[in-house]
């Protein structure tokens, strides 16, 4: 999804970001990144006793696979995002053209940017908070209070997920139009 958002922001005019056929490239290859990654824990779970990678590489491998390359992936292409909106706010010349407001309005963020930056960082931290600790937690041996704090932790990534879905229907209007669009759709059609 952030890529897809960086493609239309870096390039608005281009035709192939704005066309079915662009969301669904995209769309497929998040579902063949999706399907290959899990490769090695669905190996290694089908053997039994003589499982290909130990259990410890296994979960530090899932660690960085789920949890890290995302993070640094979406902090890279939101900084990307942020700064191209930043700089192109800063072409437009404010009102009064003197060097005093120039020069104030260079250095601060205007509140646009700020409200950007502010969404950006509460996802990105609603990512960490629902993934991470599952996945540092079951580098660690099995016992009875890992176990249970598995179990609890468990929760964490459902909750980011609903929490994703909410900012999606929110702040994106494209998607909640769409949703709109459907839903009313469906409701219409039932009501025949």
């Amino acid at each position: 999804m952030s890529i897809n958002q960086l493609c239309r922001v870096l390039y608005p005019t281009r035709l192939l970001f704005k066309k079915k056929k662009w969301v669904l490239i995209s769309s497929g290859l998040e579902w063949i990144v999706a399907i290959v990654i899990p490769i090695p824990q669905l190996g290694s779970s089908a053997m039994s006793c003589d499982a290909l990678l130990p259990s410890l590489i296994l979960d530090v491998y899932l660690l960085i696979i789920i949890t890290i390359i995302p993070c640094a992936i979406m902090v890279l292409v939101h900084v990307i995002i942020f700064l191209y909106a930043w700089r192109s706010a800063k072409r437009v010349a404010p009102a009064a053209n003197t060097q005093e407001t120039q020069a104030a309005y260079r250095m601060g963020l205007n509140g646009r940017e700020k409200s950007l930056l502010k969404h950006m960082m509460f996802m990105l931290i609603v990512y960490v908070i629902g993934w991470v600790p599952l996945y540092i937690v079951k580098i660690f041996p099995v016992n009875t209070s890992t176990q249970s704090i598995k179990s609890m932790l468990a929760a964490l990534p459902i909750a980011s997920c609903w929490i994703s879905i909410t900012d999606m229907l929110v702040y994106h209007h494209e998607v909640r139009r769409f949703v709109w669009m459907h839903v009313s759709h469906w409701v219409k059609r039932d009501d025949l």
